[in-house]
Order: C-alpha cells, then sequence, then structure tokens
C-alpha cells in the first residue's frame, strides 16, 4: 500500500528536479524501502532495496523488486534513496548508512515526515554536509545532496556516531535492542504484566506471535520449564536478530525462529498447546485493532483441539467479538489499570457472530 512519505521521495525524480537511474545503469540503494505505485521500469532494474519488515519485503517482492532484509558487504551504490522512520536515531543511522554506501559524488535523497522529525533530520544533514535541494510534498521534507569527495573530521566522527548509536546494543540492563524496535528503551508494560502473570500449566508445543527482541519468550522459558519447543514469530528481522542474542542463554535446541507477517496465518496448523501473545496495534501513528484481531484468527487455526491462547492487550482493546467468533471458552483472567490478560479456548470449527466469555 502506498504513503504520503513514500510518494514524497520520488516526487522530485517525477517533476524532473533530480535525475534518477536510467535502465542498465548502476545499482542504486535504497533503504527502509517501500513499493511505490508510480516508480517505472528503471526503478525496477536498478534498485536495490533493504526492508526488515516481512510484510513490506514480500510486498516489494511481489512488485519485481530486488530486496534484502540487511545489507550484504557488496561494494558501493551510484545512488541511495532513504525513507525514515520515526525513531530519530534509527534515522541518523540510515542517513549515516547511505553516506557510507555511496560513491563521491552520488545522490542521496532522504524523506522524513514532518511530525516524524522529518524537518530536524533536514537541519542536521544540513548543517553537517549541506544540501543541494529541498522540498516540501504531502506533510513531509525531501532533501537531498551529493556525497563529498572527502568528508572533514567533524562530519566523520558525527556519521560514525549515529551509525553506532543506531546499532543493535544492550539498552535495557543485558538486554539488546536497536532503535526504531517496538519499546527498545524500555521493558514493555503489557509483556511484564504478561510474563508476571503466567499459568502454571504451560507445557508441550508453545509459539509466541510478535516476539520482538525477546522479553516475554525469555519469561516463558525461566517460568516453564515443561515446554517441550517454542516457536518465535517476528515480522522483524532486526527484532528478531536481537531476541536470538537475548535468548542464547537457552540454546537452540528448544527454539525455532521464524521471520513471519502472521497476520498472514503460521506455517502450520492444529498444532500448538499454547499460542502466547502480546499482538501490535498500531501502524505508524494510527491504532489498528485489525493487526490483533488477525493474530487471533491465526492462532486459533494453528492450535492444536485443546489448545489455548494467552494474550495480553489495553483494556480498550475489542478483542473480545473475534476472540467469541473463533473461541468457544474466553476467559478474562487479569487485569489491572491498563492492561487485561484473556485465556481463550475450544476452538470453533464454524465462527459464528456470538460468543461466551467469562471471568474468574
Amino acid at each position: 500500500m502506498d504513503d504520503p512519505l513514500t510518494r514524497a521521495l520520488f516526487w522530485p525524480f517525477s517533476r524532473g528536479l533530480i535525475d534518477g537511474p536510467t535502465e542498465g545503469s548502476a545499482p542504486w540503494l535504497y533503504l527502509n524501502a517501500r513499493a511505490g505505485a508510480d516508480v517505472d521500469d528503471a526503478w525496477h532494474t536498478s534498485l536495490v532495496c533493504l526492508q526488515p519488515d516481512k510484510a513490506h519485503y514480500d510486498m516489494l517482492v511481489r512488485r519485481r523488486f530486488k530486496v534484502a532484509s540487511e545489507r550484504a558487504d557488496d561494494g558501493l551504490f551510484a545512488g541511495t534513496l532513504v525513507r525514515l522512520g520515526r525513531d530519530r536515531q534509527e534515522g541518523r543511522g540510515l542517513i549515516a548508512d547511505a553516506l557510507a554506501a555511496t560513491v563521491a559524488g552520488g545522490l542521496i535523497v532522504i524523506a522524513g515526515a514532518k511530525d516524524e522529525g522529518g524537518q530536524s533530520h533536514e537541519r542536521d544533514v544540513g548543517a553537517l554536509l549541506g544540501l543541494d535541494g529541498v522540498v516540501p510534498k504531502s506533510g513531509c521534507r525531501v532533501f537531498w545532496l551529493r556525497k563529498p569527495a572527502r568528508l572533514d573530521e567533524k562530519a566523520v566522527a558525527e556519521l560514525a556516531r549515529w551509525q553506532q548509536a543506531a546499532r543493535p546494543q544492550a539498552h535495557i540492563g543485558t538486554y539488546v535492542t536497536c532503535p526504531g524496535l517496538f519499546s527498545w528503551q524500555a521493558i514493555d508494560a503489557g509483556s511484564r504484566f504478561l510474563g508476571d502473570n503466567l499459568p502454571a500449566a504451560l507445557a508441550g508445543k508453545v509459539a509466541e506471535l510478535g516476539c520482538g527482541w525477546g522479553y516475554l519468550a525469555g519469561a516463558l522459558l525461566d517460568h516453564a520449564p515443561k515446554i517441550a519447543t517454542l516457536d518465535l514469530y517476528e515480522a522483524d528481522a532486526r527484532a528478531l536478530a536481537c531476541a536470538r542474542v537475548n535468548l542464547a542463554r537457552f540454546g537452540e535446541r528448544t527454539i525455532a525462529w521464524h521471520w513471519h507477517d502472521v497476520s498472514t496465518g503460521l506455517l502450520m496448523e492444529r498444532h500448538y498447546d499454547w499460542i502466547i501473545s502480546n499482538p501490535p496495534f498500531h501502524r505508524g501513528k494510527a491504532a489498528e485493532p485489525k493487526i490483533g484481531q488477525s493474530f487471533i484468527t491465526a492462532a486459533a487455526r494453528a492450535l492444536s483441539p485443546r489448545g489455548q491462547l494467552l494474550l495480553v492487550a489495553n483494556r480498550q482493546l475489542p478483542y473480545e467479538r473475534t476472540l467469541g467468533d473463533m473461541f468457544n471458552d474466553v476467559a478474562l483472567t487479569h487485569e489491572n489499570g491498563t492492561y487485561k490478560i484473556i485465556t481463550a479456548r475450544g476452538i470453533k470449527t464454524q465462527p459464528s457472530s456470538g460468543h461466551r466469555s467469562r471471568r474468574r
């Protein structure tokens, strides 16, 4: 799905303000790539797209782009596009990566939403390196520069600092996270609430949907020694890499890792004894309860007939109807001022509009 920031990034090219690649030209790099509707064949043949989010990665693949989840050491690019996100440190890291990946004299084009720090990034880059052009478009700032043939010492040191700050490292005690991930600076309160209230019966084949950087999976394995296997599903390749580090103390025998968009369904059906989830419910700034609802649907199809779903969510999120459509028994087991924990069991063979719920 196209978004204003992606359209803004390509707008200076479509209006002839700057020149992009031509068919058969040297490759360009596209960081935090999203597919766009108005991209011509020259872009398809020239762009190397980097996108760690599985849903956006799959969309790029469907639209015939060359795409990877992380950059291989494949030399320098003739130009680089940068689509900034909401996190300042992540954005600075992308900008520094773009400078490092581009040949001297190559064009670097950066787009950021004004209400997500785009103008601040524009000022930072302009002060450090100078800019060749700026245009406002659809609530976004698009700016560009040619990579200098030689960077002064101040610029080299500052860009190195930006890169380092964006890399995975221990941000929460010994937990390794990185800017841009959900809850990268503090343990999510919902995950902590669920981790503190796990049932004693957890055992067998278990999956966590949306494992993030691994906090809840660690709580599961510490709490439940009778877990035979734990499948971790996560759409963000960066989060999954951090989770591997954070869960290394448990070894690889119990854990299976799945870089996967849960909203498309799981890899196995009627398989798990337990599924645990603190599902995401935002896309950008907008609340999207449908994401959590798709997690519930995926869980219902992947649980064994006697399997159970254990879900934590903000109290206001409207998941009960979807749970009732999928399960015979829906129980609110814990709640506090912000969160609720729900257990669901008894998968319905035919979803219906009614449901049965109870409180313990």
